[in-house]
This record gives C-alpha cells, sequence and structure tokens, in this order.
C-alpha cells in the first residue's frame, strides 16, 4: 500500500509541475521553455543544483517529522514539501529535456524522467531499495554528464558554444561597423 500512495503522490507533484511548467510557457517564460540545447557543464550545474534542492527538502522532511505531534501539522509540511517538489519538477524537465536535445536526442523521456525522480524522493522504502533506486538515479545522471553533444547544429539549434561565439561575432561586428561610421563622419 505504501507504494502505491508514493505512486499517487508522485504523479499527483508531477501534474502539479506540468500544469506550472504550461503556464509558464503561456506567459512566455524563458526557464520554462523546452527548446534548445545546454552542454555538460550547463547540465551538471542545473542538475546537481536541483538534487541538491531535493535532498535538502527530503532531509527538512526526515527532521521535522521526527518532531510534528499532530495531524495537522504532519499535513502541512507534507504539502508543503510537495509543493516544493511541484515548483521543482518543470524546471528538471526543462535541465533534462534540453540536454537530450544537445544529444539530438527527443526530449520525451525528460518529461518521463522526473516522475520517477520524484518517486524515489517520496517513497521512503527499506534502505537496499532506496540505495538501488537512486543508483539508478546517479548512473542516467552520469551517463548523461559524460556523453558528449553533438559539435553541429542539429534539429534543435545550434550547440551551446556556437551560439556564444555567433553572439560574440555578431557583437564585434557591430562595434567594428559602428567604429567605421564614426570613422567617415
Amino acid at each position: 500500500m505504501v507504494i502505491v500512495y508514493a505512486i499517487g503522490r508522485a504523479l499527483v507533484i508531477g501534474f502539479i509541475g506540468m500544469f506550472i511548467a504550461y503556464q509558464g510557457r503561456q506567459l512566455n517564460i524563458p526557464i520554462f521553455n523546452l527548446q534548445g540545447r545546454i552542454n555538460r557543464v550547463q547540465f551538471i550545474i542545473g542538475y546537481m543544483g536541483l538534487m541538491i534542492v531535493f535532498h535538502i527538502l527530503g532531509s527538512f522532511y526526515q527532521n521535522m517529522i521526527n518532531i510534528i505531534v499532530t495531524l495537522p501539522a504532519y499535513w502541512g509540511l507534507r504539502l508543503f514539501i510537495g509543493l516544493c517538489q511541484a515548483l521543482i519538477f518543470p524546471l528538471l524537465c526543462t535541465v533534462l529535456a534540453r540536454r537530450l536535445q544537445d544529444l539530438n536526442a527527443p526530449a520525451l523521456p525528460a518529461l518521463i524522467w522526473p516522475f520517477f525522480i520524484t518517486f524515489v524522493y517520496t517513497y521512503n522504502a527499506l534502505p537496499s531499495t532506496s540505495i538501488t533506486l537512486h543508483s539508478i538515479l546517479a548512473f542516467v545522471a552520469f551517463l548523461l554528464m559524460i556523453l558528449p553533444g553533438d559539435k553541429r547544429k542539429n534539429k534543435f539549434r545550434l550547440p551551446p558554444e556556437s551560439i556564444r561565439r555567433k553572439q560574440r561575432r555578431d557583437k564585434e561586428n557591430l562595434a567594428h561597423r559602428k567604429a567605421a561610421i564614426s570613422k567617415n563622419k
């Protein structure tokens, strides 16, 4: 029964997170945009940062659950942690989707994998089961961290380094044009 509750909770958190992401895209908030690519360093920073936040929320929950004595406080804590995880969920989808697009892979697994991550962080199982589930998370993250992205343009745009180089070149060309115009005056 505990596993059914954990799966249901992960699904509810995920769907709330998807709704937040949908609203964010409707409002043109760039952080919720699944288009584009990120390189390995950007992925490591984003993914590890989000995993640290997930871990802090889990530790906070474990520490607070030991001192809570009333039922409303218990459910308030569960609701608070669930809402925090729902806010993190779309960011995790974005980071994973952009990294998969850098590998020239479709982003659909990036929309499903955060459900599993949320399940792992909400399921308090036996220590051996928790170690196995966290090992799976670490293995997939490690693969995404070490696999090199496409060096050239793929169907998801230019690589992140090329975009920065192009922006720098455009800025330099603009400066040269401005200098030539001011020289001609």
